[in-house]
Formats: structure tokens, sequence, C-alpha cells
């Protein structure tokens, strides 16, 4: 497991893992911005995922079948971010290239997969003049294969309990789930499911929301996270197992995906590139 750190200007450094692509931790003003347990988060067979480039499949897949593609089951039955074929708690190889403006750090991992060659890819391009970053995914493979990329961030902005952070952001709806946690549709989003207004991350989420705007807002004591995504539909996340203690939830994540079902609409056509990202800037309050 290596450690890559960077930073493009005064304010702001990013350390990274090879595992996984990950993005280990954002430190704003000295402050980090991430939510890590410890080094050992990023090792193999970790289940929190944090910071973790996850695919090639993102989400619940019904007893792990997808089309004509199986996948081990790893959760009540079905599989979860994509089971033993995940890449998430592997190494890629990366490189650093500078520019006048930013620096790219791209992470790249390629292998075989359903009888194909596939390639992931992800890159963080670094601002060098302010507290932000461009988190862009990428998959393509020669085989058609199954395909629904997200980022795994715990964001803390700096808490130690995340009911201190106000979530904003325009979505109407949300999604409803089975006994197993599987999608089953979107209906309104309506009393804690509703963020338009902004809401405390008091409760315990593990939902996607569908966007009528890419802007998402995440408000703490002393900073702000502005998230501008390429996607209609964030799984706003904050879990049992990142707490420490019962109501004192560590982090929450913004995991922007394509197909908030995961069902044979995720097949991704041989040759073809997916492509998702997300613009994050930190700000002081």
């Amino acid at each position: 497991m290596a450690f890559l750190s960077l930073k493009p200007n005064r304010d702001i450094e990013y350390v990274w893992s090879d595992v996984g692509a990950a993005l280990y931790q954002v430190y704003y003003r000295g402050v980090p911005m991430l939510y890590v347990r410890d080094p050992k988060s990023f090792e193999r067979l970790n289940e929190e995922y944090f910071g973790q480039f996850v695919g090639p499949v993102a989400g619940r897949i019904e007893k792990g079948i997808l089309g004509e593609f199986d996948f081990a089951p790893n959760e009540r039955g079905n599989a979860l971010h994509s089971s033993d074929r995940s890449w998430c708690f592997q190494p890629f190889t990366y490189t650093v290239d500078e520019t006048e403006d930013s620096y790219v750090v791209a992470f790249v991992r390629e292998g075989n997969l359903f009888q194909g060659l596939y390639r992931a890819e992800a890159d963080y391009i670094l601002d060098k003049r302010g507290p932000g970053f461009t988190l862009r995914l990428r998959f393509s493979c020669t085989k058609d294969c199954p395909c629904n990329l997200t980022s795994h961030l715990y964001f803390s902005l700096g808490e130690e309990d995340i009911s201190n952070v106000v979530l904003a952001m325009d979505s109407r709806e949300v999604m409803s789930y089975d006994e197993a946690n599987l999608p089953r549709g979107y209906v309104p989003a309506e009393g804690i499911y509703d963020f338009t207004a902004g809401r405390p991350l008091k409760e315990h989420y593990d939902h996607s929301f569908r966007l009528s705007s890419p802007r998402i807002e995440a408000i703490g004591t002393k900073f702000r996270l502005v998230a501008t995504l390429s996607e209609k539909n964030v799984i706003v996340y904050t879990d049992a197992v990142s707490r420490e203690k019962e109501g004192a939830s560590k982090g929450f994540t913004l995991e922007f995906v394509r197909h908030p079902i995961v069902d044979e609409s995720a097949i991704l056509p041989a040759g073809q590139t997916e492509i998702l990202s997300t613009d994050y800037v930190f700000q002081v309050r």
C-alpha cells in the first residue's frame, strides 16, 4: 500500500493510496476533510470502501445475476459492489503530470473481466489556484461488460459528528428499498428525505436520490463542500460501521452513479467508454 501526497497550493493537501485508486485524505487549511478510521481501512477485504474507486459495478445486484454475468453473492444472497469481481481493494498504477493550472494524478488498472480486457481509470485533477479538484472515472472493455462506476469518499468536513453537517440538494425523489435493501424505484422525497431546504445528517441513510440540479452542498460548522456531479443520481450513505459510538456518525458519502437500479441497462457495449465526473470545492464558512 503506497501513499502519494501533493500540495497544489498553500491551503490544501491531498494524500492517496494506490489500493483502489483511493483518495486517503484531504487537508484543507490543516483540517482533515475526509473520515477514515486508520490506514488499515485501505487494505484488502475491508468492507467500508473508504475513498475507493468502486467498480466495475457499484450497488447491489439481485442474486448476483446481471443478464448472462454472474457475481458471487456477498450480502443477503445478493452481490454488493461487484463482490468477487471488484477491483476496489486491488492496487492501481499511477502517474503524476503537471500543467500550468493543475496537477493530474492518473490511476490505471487493466485486467481480464468476463473474457474481455478492461481498462479502469481514475483521474484526480487538482486546481493549483484554489481548494478544489475534479474526479473523473472511466471504464472500457473489449467485450460487453457490466459497468456502474462510483467513488466512495467519506466526507467529514472536520466534524467529530456529522449530525453537525447540513446537506442541501435539489432532489424531489428518493429510492425505495425492499427488506434486502435492493432498490425498487423512486418515490417522492418527503420528511427526513427532503433536502431541498437543507437538512442535518442526523438519520441513517443508504439511499439514492434523483437530482433536479447537479449541485450539492454540505455545510459544517466551519467548512463547506460544494459538489457538482455529471450524473443525476447520488447515493447518500451514513453507516453504523462508521460509528465509534452510538449516535455519532463520522462520515457520509455522495456516491454519484449512472444506474441507481442495477439491471441490464448497466451493461456497457464492447469498445464503448463510460465516463463520470464530479467537481469538488472546499470553502470556509
